[in-house]
């Protein structure tokens, strides 16, 4: 799982600062999405306190809102071949990313 983040939001050069990651808006699934879990976790670890959230409930939801600029998120890669290929969303180089999970 990567950070994701709009073509337009880069995050270059800045994206392995906690304080800036805190200052982005986070799209993240709803509560007890295994999704969801894993931000939450990248959260704890990394000792991010998001200011602001949007919850949505799909990862086709979420990619459309990075893509409008609406925020950043945590998304497999596997699910972001089309968008990556368009230039659509970016995965900015992020300490502690990627993170591994398996599926259950």
């Amino acid at each position: 799982m990567y950070i994701i983040t709009g073509a337009r939001q880069s995050l270059k050069g800045k994206a392995t600062i906690s304080e800036e990651l805190e200052k982005q808006t986070w799209i993240m699934r709803e509560q007890g999405s295994g999704t969801r879990e894993m931000l939450e976790d990248f959260f704890q670890k990394n000792h991010i306190h998001p200011k602001r959230v949007i919850i949505l409930g799909s990862t086709q939801t979420i990619k459309e809102g990075i893509e409008a600029g609406l925020g950043i998120s945590l998304l497999f890669d596997l699910s972001l071949k089309k968008e990556l290929h368009l230039h659509t969303i970016e995965k900015p180089e992020v300490k502690g990313t990627p993170i591994q999970r398996g599926f259950r």
